[in-house]
């Protein structure tokens, strides 16, 4: 994953300070933009789990999905309705 190191390559950094610049003025809100970047998988861990523990891991991993699709529809809405 990036560390702090990597915070100077963030290009919404870059295109916001380009557009302030450009005169585009501070009161601007820029738009957030995906930003693709690349990572490297190292390695990878695992632990044995039991029926449990895998049960509810899965039941976590849901969770997290629900969550991010109800905030990426809340967000895209709101885009949508500006």
């Amino acid at each position: 994953m990036a560390g702090p190191d990597h915070a100077q390559d963030d290009s919404r950094t870059e295109s916001t300070e380009a557009g302030n610049q450009a005169g585009a003025g501070p009161s601007r809100k820029a738009r957030r933009q995906p930003v693709a970047r690349h990572m490297v998988i190292e390695r990878v861990e695992t632990i044995p789990m039991t029926a449990e523990e895998r049960r509810r891991a899965v039941e976590a991993l849901a969770e997290l999905i629900l969550h991010w699709e109800h905030t990426t529809a809340a967000a895209t809405n709101s885009e949508e309705h500006r």
